[in-house]
C-alpha cells in the first residue's frame, strides 16, 4: 500500500471534494481519482460515494478514516525519531509558554540548559495562560510555563517563583514620583495577569483623572513606553534590564497603591527524568535572578 494513497484518501474525506484534495496536495483531479481507485482495490471495499460535486464517505469509509490517520501519524512520528537522532537529538521536550516568559526568561535561561543538555531537542510553543495548561493536559506539550496560576487536580505544578512588581515609565534623568508620572502618561493596563481589575481600581481611586489603555501583553506595553506613549506596572526584572540602557525607568510607588507579586508557575502531566531536570535548572535559575 502506497502512503500517498492515505493521504489523498485523508484529503479527499475531510474535504468531500477530489478537486479540492487536488489542489491540497498539488495533484491533478484524475491523480486523485487514480489513488481512491488503486486504495479501494487494495482494500477491497468502496470507500466513496458520489453526490453531485461532492463526494461522501461509505460506512466501510466513515470506519477505515481513523485507522488511515494512525497510519499516517505513525509514519511521520518515525521519520521524525530519525531525523532527530541523525541531528544528535535522542530525547526531545515541548514547552507551552506565557509571552512575557518567553520574550525575557528563556532567552538567558536556556543556552545554559541546552549547554547541559545537548541531547534534548526543544520546541517552543507561545501562548495565553489557559491555552498552556490545556496544551499540558492534552499531551500536545510536555511542560508549561505560566504566570497564572493553573489550580487544577489534573496536573503536576509548582510555583517556582514570585518577584515583585514596579510602576516603569520612559526614562529620564530626574526621577518623578509616582503621582507625576500618572498625571503625565496614560496607564497601560492588561499586559500582565499577575493584577486584575481590583488592583486597577484601586489606583484608580486614588488617582482619578488617571487615563488608562487596555495594550494586551508586556512587549506591547514595553515599545509604547519606549515610544513615550505612557507607563506600566511590570516585572521589576524587565525594568532592570531597560533602566541600565536608559530606555525605561523605575518610579517609587506609595504603600497604599499594594503592588501584587509577579508569579511564575511550572506545570507537566508526565514525571519524566527530563522534565526533572529541566525544573531543578529553571527553579535555580529563576532564585538566583530573582525574577
Amino acid at each position: 500500500m502506497d502512503l500517498k494513497w492515505l493521504q489523498t484518501f485523508i484529503a479527499a474525506a475531510e474535504s468531500e471534494s477530489f478537486r479540492e484534495a487536488a489542489e491540497h496536495l498539488y495533484l491533478t483531479q484524475p491523480a486523485v481519482s487514480q489513488h481512491m481507485r488503486k486504495l479501494e482495490d487494495e482494500l477491497d471495499m468502496r470507500l466513496f460515494l458520489h453526490s453531485g460535486r461532492r463526494v461522501v464517505l461509505t460506512d466501510e469509509g466513515r470506519l477505515f478514516l481513523p485507522y488511515a490517520k494512525e497510519m499516517i501519524h505513525v509514519y511521520q512520528a518515525g521519520k521524525q525519531k530519525v531525523s532527530q537522532w541523525k541531528q544528535g537529538y535522542s530525547r526531545s521536550l515541548t514547552l507551552a509558554v506565557h509571552p512575557y516568559i518567553a520574550s525575557y526568561i528563556l532567552p538567558r535561561f536556556l543556552p545554559a540548559y541546552i549547554q547541559k543538555h545537548p541531547h534534548v531537542e526543544l520546541s517552543t510553543h507561545v501562548a495565553g495562560s489557559d491555552a498552556i495548561k490545556q496544551a499540558v493536559e492534552h499531551n500536545e506539550a510536555d511542560i508549561g510555563l505560566s504566570r497564572k496560576d493553573p489550580n487544577t487536580n489534573t496536573l503536576y505544578y509548582q510555583h517556582i517563583c514570585e518577584g515583585t512588581l514596579c510602576l516603569a515609565a520612559p526614562f529620564q534623568e530626574s526621577r518623578p514620583d509616582a503621582a507625576s508620572v500618572l498625571t503625565r502618561y496614560r496607564l497601560l493596563t492588561h499586559d500582565h495577569p499577575s493584577y486584575g481589575d481590583a488592583f486597577l481600581d484601586n489606583i484608580r481611586s486614588h488617582y482619578p483623572y488617571l487615563q488608562m489603555m487596555a495594550v494586551g501583553q508586556t512587549d506591547t506595553a514595553v515599545h509604547m513606553m519606549k515610544a513615550g506613549m505612557g507607563a506600566s506596572f511590570l516585572p521589576t526584572y524587565i525594568i532592570k534590564q531597560e533602566e541600565a540602557e536608559k530606555k525605561l525607568m523605575a518610579v517609587s510607588t506609595p504603600a497604599h497603591l499594594e503592588l501584587p507579586a509577579s508569579q511564575t508557575f511550572m506545570m507537566w502531566k508526565r514525571n519524566s527524568e527530563d522534565i526533572q531536570h529541566f525544573h531543578a535548572m529553571l527553579h535555580d535559575f529563576m532564585q538566583r535572578e530573582q525574577v
